[in-house]
């Protein structure tokens, strides 16, 4: 799956999104936008799009 081959490059100069943590929030959270949103595939750069909410909201524990 393309979401595999993008977390690792995603913000790599970020230490949060960076970390194991980090890549484990965000394929959860896009793995989750691919599964709401069937009509949909996963793109090239959603990843980034999703990265400063995810920033924005690390420590919250529902992610």
């Amino acid at each position: 799956m393309k979401i595999e081959v993008d977390i690792p490059r995603c913000h790599q100069y970020n230490e949060l999104l960076s970390s194991a943590e980090g890549h484990m929030k965000l394929k959860r959270i896009l793995k989750a936008w691919v599964y709401e949103n069937s009509q949909y595939v996963y793109w090239q750069g959603l990843d980034s799009l999703t990265a400063p909410f995810l920033y924005l909201n690390f420590n919250d524990e529902g992610l």
